[in-house]
């Protein structure tokens, strides 16, 4: 049975399974960077007052990021054809920056815990 032939257990066939796939995949993508972020927040925690708020600005930029991917996302649900193409382009555009906001928090506390780190050895 070919790609196009198959029906998905929500009733989808070909192009819907894929559009199904393409959000899954990115969902849990998102769950998997959300996972992460909570790690990095933990570490944040055992950090000064002073650097957690440097560290704030980025935090925000990221959770800002989130948002709209989240509503790019949100779309893909009930859009179809063209309309659906541009769509997963604008979601992957979105993502691309949530990624990038996320390695900047990263950098951001691997930074601040190796001035720690440094800070108390002296």
């Amino acid at each position: 049975m070919t790609e196009e032939k198959k029906t998905t257990t929500t009733g989808q066939t070909g192009s819907g399974s894929k559009k199904a796939a393409y959000r899954e995949e990115r969902e849990s993508a998102l769950r998997e960077l959300d996972a992460k972020l909570d790690e990095l927040k933990k570490k944040t925690l055992e950090m000064t007052a002073g650097t957690r708020e440097d560290l704030d600005g980025a935090l925000q930029a990221l959770g800002e990021k989130r948002k709209r991917f989240v509503a790019k996302m949100a779309g893909l649900r009930d859009t179809s054809g063209d309309a659906w193409d541009d769509l997963k382009k604008g979601v992957d555009n979105s993502w691309n920056e949530l990624e990038d906001s996320f390695g900047d928090f990263r950098k951001g506390v691997s930074s601040a815990i190796g001035r720690f780190r440094g800070d108390s050895k002296s």
